[in-house]
């Protein structure tokens, strides 16, 4: 992971939650956004991006090896959106609670399955290459 990807996921990271704050307000609030609020999803971005170091690895890992990964990576950035979400009180009580858990982990197993999609894509045009460079 360069620096570029680094910023890059976080400004991501830091935008989808400044937005999913929005929606929240809207639904449950009085629809402003504070400073504090702010800075707490900034704290948080960065927090979820270092999480992104689970996935770090030398060696060559397997499928399942992969799956466990992505599903400790989501725990983490489940865990994470929690805890800042009781500590800046942006939802509170078991329903608010429980769509947040709902649309965070509906979100990332989204995002999950389009990275996928795009690396089987690209998967397949490097394979189609090389069958027209090097033949059958």
């Amino acid at each position: 992971m360069n620096i570029k990807e680094i910023i890059s996921s976080n400004l991501f990271i830091f935008g989808g939650s400044v937005l999913a704050m929005y929606v929240h307000q809207l639904f449950f609030g009085s629809g402003a956004i504070e400073m504090r609020s702010l800075t707490g999803v900034l704290l948080f971005s960065i927090l979820c991006n270092f999480s992104r170091f689970i996935f770090s690895t030398k060696q060559e890992i397997s499928k399942k090896k992969m799956l466990v990964f992505v599903f400790l990576h989501a725990l983490v950035t489940l865990a994470l959106v929690l805890v800042f979400a009781m500590l800046f009180d942006w939802v509170s009580g078991f329903v608010q609670i429980t769509i947040l858990s709902v649309l965070v982990l509906a979100t990332y197993t989204g995002m999950t399955l389009l990275g996928v999609k795009r690396a089987k894509a690209e998967a397949d045009e490097l394979n189609k290459k090389l069958e027209e460079r090097y033949g059958k």
